[in-house]
């Protein structure tokens, strides 16, 4: 892909637990569009085989590999571990804060209605409509969004084979990390409680202000 005499290429990826990316892309698909599709169909669409991706990208690329996981990364963060890792830059440069929390239990269930609505939102400021999602999500107890335990079970058994040759032949036996999972059941979303929303949604929009005003 690259002139060798005038590029030399270093490729880092960092490669996340199929549950934890699996449940972050699917909570990102439903925040950011209206889709309604299912955990199961997303799941069933993703094909995440680590290993036979670190095989393919190995024989073109000067490549490592490592685990994303904050209890891994320097100072839990992707920034400074890159900066201080990789460019071996010891003072990082601060990252802008951006508010995108991820959906919680009751906001996944808001939302997911929100997108089978014939009549949404007239939406002036896709980003304000996301903006106000995450500041909601934030302060919101009704817990973390997570997959029931049989299909996180089935997560893992698919693809046991493949990461444990990823952790032999590319991460010298480092391991994503055991997590202990809870059996949540979905939240039932009352009409009160999504008129509600949709309410205080729309006054959080009225306070968005773009980032390149900021």
């Amino acid at each position: 892909f690259f002139d060798e005499k005038i590029f030399r290429v270093k490729v880092v990826c960092y490669l996340r637990d199929q549950v934890d990316y699996l449940k972050s892309s699917y909570l990102q698909e439903i925040k950011a569009t209206t889709t309604t599709i299912t955990p199961k169909e997303y799941i069933n669409s993703s094909k995440l085989d680590y290993f036979e991706f670190a095989k393919e990208w190995s024989r073109y690329f000067d490549i490592s590999f490592d685990i994303y996981d904050k209890s891994y990364l320097i100072n839990g963060s992707m920034v400074d571990e890159f900066f201080i890792k990789h460019l071996s830059i010891s003072s990082p440069p601060e990252a802008e804060y951006r508010e995108n929390s991820s959906l919680t239990r009751k906001m996944f269930a808001y939302k997911y209605r929100y997108n089978q609505q014939k009549e949404q939102l007239h939406l002036q400021s896709l980003a304000a409509f996301y903006f106000a999602l995450s500041r909601l999500s934030a302060i919101d107890d009704s817990g973390a969004y997570q997959f029931d335990l049989q299909t996180i079970q089935s997560i893992k058994a698919q693809y046991q084979k493949s990461n444990k040759m990823l952790f032999e032949y590319f991460l010298d036996g480092k391991r994503f990390q055991d997590r202990t999972y809870c059996n949540t059941k979905p939240y039932i979303i009352s009409d009160s409680e999504y008129n509600q929303i949709t309410n205080e949604i729309k006054k959080l929009m009225q306070e968005f202000v773009p980032y390149h005003k900021k």
